[in-house]
């Protein structure tokens, strides 16, 4: 079980992301080493199924048809050539099994295991030994080789959008295009020519554009920058045990604070910690949904709203493919709102597997925010899925950044 592991899944991701890999998580108990099976979970076989290495759904129940696959593992300094038995048994329903030949001398029972597809090969790190993590960070090791090898090099329409974006940076303060929080980007779009219609396709040379301010006040100084907005994304209603989310704030909001709000509720949700409404997240391990839940108080228990971990994916894959964050410094002229686009960071090949780790870790958090007002109606901007800008790295290893004025 993943929850009984000996080291962390967060601390893992720090490790494997600045190589621009992404991984699942096995975490073998005394029981499974001990007969040889391990349970392929459900991020364990959409690692397999998306990489093409081997699809747990089209085959057969039944030893005639397992299927033995080549892996390396890398455990106490060291890397061993083996292979990974893929199979359904006949027994109960089928449900996915493996094992990995030798691991019974090469890990203990709750070690954390990341598994890591190949070309052709699963790479199986024990990331639980200390000499194992060490090896990560050495780039004359196999391992640092072995993974940095599976990246890609920057797109070529990159350099394009880079030297538009820094055409725009040589025009210091540009007045800026229409008002509020929406501002900021608004009058980048309008600076690179794009169209407020096609919100919908990626802005500009097939790159998303994402502009976010970072300085109010050049004559003031910085201030802390707050978390990355990733995607938005309401529920699976068909799956969740609140239908809409009027049902979620009318049990779970508070007082909305002014004569035209009757409810409302502004909280976040992160998998580390319930808040102060009780809400919490879990990964339901069998079928690998998010699930919202309160955690505490008298709904201790109770489920909220469920997320499809393939349309998490999905969302998080169409926003960010290839974005480029771009960084304003603004000031108020008279009445007139400025901007000065100092800084941007292009990326490229998320880690789109990792999301639902850091999600779990409480790295990747939630916000909600859901109003009812007094003529009945509910608005929810969200739920807008979140990420600290010190995290930034662990989504978005294949970067780079330029500086712009």
């Amino acid at each position: 079980m993943l929850a009984q592991s000996d080291f962390t899944i967060g601390e893992s991701e720090r490790l494997l992301a600045p190589l621009g890999v992404t991984a699942s998580y096995l975490s073998p108990t005394a029981t499974g080493l001990a007969k040889c099976i391990l349970d392929a979970t459900e991020g364990v076989r959409s690692c397999l199924r998306d990489s093409g290495l081997h699809d747990f759904s089209s085959q057969p129940q039944g030893q005639n048809h397992k299927r033995v696959i080549d892996a390396e593992v890398f455990a106490r300094g060291t890397r061993v050539h083996t292979t990974v038995s893929l199979y359904r048994p006949e027994t109960k329903k089928g449900d996915a099994r493996l094992w990995i030949s030798g691991l019974g001398s090469l890990a203990h029972a709750h070690n954390l295991l990341a598994l890591v597809p190949a070309r052709g090969c699963l790479l199986v790190l024990n990331v639980s030994d200390a000499k194992t993590r060490a090896l990560l960070g050495q780039r004359d090791s196999d391992l640092h080789d072995r993974l940095a090898r599976l990246n890609e090099g920057m797109p070529q329409s990159a350099h394009a959008v880079l030297d538009a974006l820094r055409a725009i940076g040589a025009k210091g303060w540009i007045d800026g295009f229409r008002t509020g929080s929406t501002a900021v980007g608004m009058t980048l779009e309008r600076e690179l020519g794009i169209s407020p219609n096609s919100a919908q396709a990626p802005d500009y040379l097939g790159f998303e554009v994402k502009a976010k301010v970072v300085m109010r006040n050049p004559h003031r100084g910085n201030h802390v920058p707050t978390r990355f907005t990733l995607f938005a994304l309401v529920p699976d209603w068909d799956i969740s045990v609140a239908k809409s989310s009027r049902e979620i704030v009318a049990r779970y909001g508070y007082a909305g604070g002014s004569s035209v709000i009757r409810r409302r509720l502004y909280c976040t949700v992160s998998a580390a910690a319930a808040n102060r409404q009780g809400l919490q997240f879990r990964v339901d391990e069998g079928s690998g949904q998010l699930v919202e839940y309160c955690a505490d108080g008298v709904c201790a228990g109770a489920e909220v709203a469920r997320w499809r971990r393939e349309r998490l994916e999905s969302k998080f894959n169409e926003k960010h493919r290839q974005t480029a964050w771009v960084f304003a410094n603004t000031l108020l002229s008279g009445r007139t709102r400025r901007f000065k686009y100092v800084s941007a960071r292009l990326t490229w090949r998320p880690r789109t597997a990792a999301l639902m780790n850091l999600i779990r870790s409480g790295i990747v958090t939630m916000d909600h925010l859901i109003k009812e007002k007094d003529t009945g109606s509910v608005t929810e901007k969200g739920p807008l899925f979140k990420i600290d800008p010190a995290d930034f790295g662990l989504l978005f290893p294949h970067a780079t950044t330029e500086v712009l004025a």
